[in-house]
């Protein structure tokens, strides 16, 4: 028993000794699109801009339950309206937006990037089919772009 004291008492040395460093939480970003063509001839999608608030809200209860802060960016196209926003999601808009984000993160953040609506295939090569200008019925952004 008293070879033990000197072991014990080495190993509360140490424990109360070490200091923690706290665990540092990535920085999340988000950002979402979503279209439902009806500005276009393309098919009309009811389910995709209520899809979009929905990932939208998880993603920020996701945020909130672990502690992590988040950066939110939401696109829409919703309706007949084809107001050339920055937050309207065609092509050149979402294009612009990755850069924002890639220019702002580091290597430990974690990105999501969520898009409701339809999609497009060219000899292989899928592309996301964004919302339509006063050009195109709609504009197609290559998922290898991502």
């Amino acid at each position: 028993m008293k070879h033990r004291w000197p072991f014990l008492l080495g190993m509360l040395f140490c424990l109360f000794s070490c200091s923690v460093e706290p665990i540092s939480k990535p920085k999340m970003y988000f950002l979402a699109a979503g279209c439902d063509y009806a500005n276009s001839p393309v098919q009309t999608l009811r389910g995709t801009i209520p899809d979009v608030k929905e990932m939208a809200a998880c993603m920020q209860n996701l945020a909130w339950s672990s502690g992590t802060d988040m950066s939110e960016t939401v696109m829409m196209q919703e309706g007949p309206d084809r107001e050339q926003t920055n937050l309207y999601p065609d092509a050149v808009t979402l294009r612009t937006r990755l850069q924002e984000f890639a220019a702002q993160t580091s290597s430990s953040a974690i990105f999501v990037l969520y898009f409701s609506g339809h999609g497009t295939s060219n000899n292989g090569d899928v592309s996301l089919a964004l919302a339509a200008t006063d050009e195109v019925a709609y504009t197609t952004f290559p998922v290898s772009a991502v």
